[in-house]
């Protein structure tokens, strides 16, 4: 079926995002430079929560499991807020000094390849339960704004759980 063969394009582009993290990883080695400590706290972060969210795709794949694919739209919607706070924490870092030019596009670079990362998690949770629920299969792009209207309460219960745990 088309979402099986969407699902699994996803897949292989998760790995390519995965790559070019890498290759920024070994950019920064070869320079011997790092990102400042508060980088690299607000990474491990969003590292943490974009585990979870893969987590949940691959149980969601692996056993058609909906409980799992509809808990990572919220996780998605949180980590894009995330990204906007760690976006604005870069800016004022750049323009305090607080880090250089060069490792502060590679501080963007990691953050989009992350952020493509949570979305294709979203593409995957949603393929999942268009699956699951075939009624919904052509419209899962209305269905994610439904999500995103605010007006389903089990989605609006689990983005504020989720936001509870990363805005402490």
């Amino acid at each position: 079926s088309y979402q099986y063969y969407k699902m699994v394009t996803d897949f292989e582009r998760l790995g390519d995002y995965a790559l070019n993290i890498s290759e920024t990883a070994q950019i920064l080695h070869d320079r011997k430079a790092s990102f400042s400590d508060q980088a690299l706290r607000e990474l491990d972060i969003v590292q943490e929560l974009l585990e979870k969210e893969l987590a949940c795709a691959k149980t969601a794949f692996q056993s058609r499991d909906i409980e799992a694919a509809m808990t990572i739209e919220p996780m998605e919607e949180v980590f894009d807020d995330l990204v906007d706070i760690l976006s604005n924490n870069h800016l004022a870092r750049l323009s305090k000094g607080d880090c250089n030019y060069m490792t502060g596009t590679n501080y963007v670079d990691v953050l989009g390849d992350l952020e493509r990362i949570s979305d294709i998690c979203s593409n995957i949770g949603l393929a999942i339960v268009a699956r699951v629920k075939p009624e919904l299969g052509a419209e899962s792009h209305e269905y994610s704004n439904y999500l995103h209207s605010g007006k389903d309460e089990d989605f609006n219960r689990r983005y504020q759980e989720v936001k509870e745990e990363y805005f402490k």
